[in-house]
C-alpha cells in the first residue's frame, strides 16, 4: 500500500495560475455502541488508522492508555487519495464508488444505533470557499452517507 499523502487540492498550474490552495484528507468514521472494531475491519476489508473499543480503556494516538473507558466503539480509516483526483470533490466521488459494496453494512450499523460518515479535513493555504456540485450531494444522499467537513484556516503568521 502507498503511504497516505496529503493531496494538493488544486495545485494544478495553468499558465502559472494556481487554482485552489488547500490540502485535504478524507476518512470514514464509524461509531457503534457494541460492535467490535475487528468486526468492522473484517466486514469492510479496510485497515483502520485508529480504533477504540467500547468498554475498553481509551488510548491516545501514540497508544498511551487513559483511565476513562470508551462508551462506544470508534473506528476510523484514512483513505489514500488517488493521483488522478484533482480536487476534494472528485476524491469524494471516487471514495463513494469504492464503498459501493459496503453501503449495506454501513446502513446496518446505523440501524443498530451506530453512525457512519465521511469526514474531510481541509487545510487551507489561503482563505477560500468550497462548494459541492448537486451531483455529489445526490450521490451522498443515495449512499445514505453523511459528509462532515472541517476547514482549518491558514496560519495567520504567513
Amino acid at each position: 500500500m502507498l503511504p497516505l499523502k496529503l493531496k494538493r487540492g488544486g495545485c494544478l498550474h495553468l499558465r502559472n495560475v494556481k487554482l485552489n490552495s488547500y490540502t485535504f484528507q478524507v476518512s470514514l468514521r464509524i461509531k457503534h455502541p457494541t460492535l467490535k472494531p475487528d468486526e468492522i475491519t473484517r466486514a469492510l476489508g479496510l485497515v483502520p488508522s485508529l480504533v477504540q473499543a467500547a468498554g475498553k480503556n481509551r488510548r491516545t494516538p501514540d497508544e498511551k492508555i487513559l483511565k476513562d473507558v470508551c462508551r462506544e466503539t470508534f473506528w476510523h480509516h484514512k483513505f489514500h487519495i488517488s493521483e488522478s483526483a484533482s480536487d476534494l470533490e472528485s476524491s469524494i466521488v471516487e471514495i463513494i464508488a469504492s464503498l459501493k459494496s459496503n453501503l449495506e453494512f454501513l446502513n446496518t450499523i446505523k440501524e443498530a444505533g451506530g453512525s457512519a460518515e465521511l469526514f474531510c479535513g481541509v487545510f487551507l493555504d489561503v482563505n477560500i470557499g468550497l462548494g459541492f456540485d448537486n451531483s455529489l450531494t445526490q450521490l451522498l444522499a443515495e449512499a445514505s452517507l453523511p459528509l462532515s467537513v472541517d476547514l482549518y484556516p491558514p496560519d495567520e503568521q504567513e
